[in-house]
């Protein structure tokens, strides 16, 4: 909050040089000019660091995808999340197909369960993908948020 304020004021301060500047004299001109130009970065850097914390968007879209659980496991060094994988499709060959990962918050612990126990199984997974995830949500933009056990058709 410090910086804001401060870069605010020196923003303000050029916003006044420029438009009262002594004989508008090139030096006065540059200083003004560079009172208004140095901050910039700076309030693009907090908002970055502030959206990476805090998130952004959490509901920017909303999906399922079915297919069978093949990882799951516990990551972060501060923040614990778990992360899976689900190999997409069914049928006879779903290993033919791609994988899409997951992440599943530690404050969501029926979905972790629910993950455990599938682990192997055809599932469904529906998901909010974060716009811009934050640091304590996971590693993938896609949150799981339910996982029902579907019935295996790769026994047809």
């Amino acid at each position: 909050m410090f910086w804001f304020t401060l870069f605010g004021l020196l923003f303000v301060a050029g916003v006044v040089a420029i438009a009262w500047c002594p004989y508008r004299e090139a030096k006065w001109m540059l200083l003004a000019l560079w009172t208004l130009i140095a901050p910039l970065p700076f309030y693009g850097l907090a908002a970055l660091g502030c959206s990476l914390t805090t998130g952004c968007a959490p509901n920017y879209a909303r999906g399922t995808c079915e297919g069978y659980i093949v990882s799951l496991s516990e990551t972060g060094l501060i923040w614990k999340t778990y992360e899976g994988q689900i190999q997409l499709g069914a049928g006879r060959q779903p290993a033919l197909q791609g994988t899409s990962s997951f992440s599943i918050p530690p404050d969501n612990p029926k979905v972790i369960e629910q993950a455990r126990a599938l682990t192997g199984k055809r599932v469904r997974v529906t998901y909010k993908e974060w716009f811009i995830l934050p640091f304590s949500r996971g590693s993938t933009s896609y949150e799981a948020t339910s996982i029902e056990a579907l019935p295996d058709t790769s026994e047809k």
